[in-house]
């Protein structure tokens, strides 16, 4: 019995194992490796040790100025979306608990659709939505706005997008948080007057 069951467990952990090893550990550890490097991505990496790291904090260096850019927008992503991500998956799920809210289920759904849709897909869509000529929203509102490659429109479009594709999975987390709790809370609650 026992070499039956170790059996089911490596039919089931040496895949995700393996796929994990392939695309995660050796891409992070060639990168890093790759960091120390001086690579054109043409010739052979030629090692060059804390030059590049020596580089970032170098004022005079590009790459002060890129990595200092992208930490700033790191962070501004981080302050926006971590918020928006929490507040309005929990609005609509605390909305869909409403006694008052019919088709639940199809709101849910359609809610949690755009996570279902794979990131290439998506950024077909959302690419077609706002092409500067082509697209839907220039072609409604007749204006000629290039909009991935302007500010703040730019932001707005990176906002926009997390947001369609990440509300659904945190209000069905949110959604279950709130049906396991207990009828005796709500009834409590009633009485005490809350």
């Amino acid at each position: 019995m026992k070499k039956n069951s170790t059996v089911k467990f490596l039919t089931f952990i040496v895949p995700h194992f393996l796929l994990f090893v392939t695309f995660i550990c050796i891409p992070t550890i060639y990168g890093i490796y790759a960091s120390f490097s001086k690579w054109n991505l043409m010739s052979r990496p030629r090692w060059v040790g804390l030059e590049n790291y020596k580089a970032i904090f170098d004022p005079n260096s590009i790459f002060h100025t890129q990595f200092t850019i992208g930490l700033k927008n790191t962070l501004l992503y981080v302050v926006f979306m971590v918020p928006l991500l929490i507040i309005i998956p929990l609005l609509c799920a605390v909305a869909l608990e409403n006694k008052r809210v019919r088709f639940k289920g199809l709101f849910q759904g359609i809610l949690y659709l755009p996570g279902l849709v794979s990131i290439s897909a998506a950024a077909l869509i959302w690419s077609l939505i706002f092409h500067s000529q082509l697209g839907m929203l220039s072609n409604l509102f007749g204006i000629n706005i290039v909009w991935a490659a302007q500010q703040p429109y730019a932001w707005w479009l990176i906002i926009i997008v997390s947001l369609w594709g990440g509300i659904g999975g945190n209000m069905i987390i949110y959604r279950a948080a709130i049906a396991g709790v207990s009828k005796d809370l709500y009834e409590s609650a009633d009485i005490d007057g809350a």
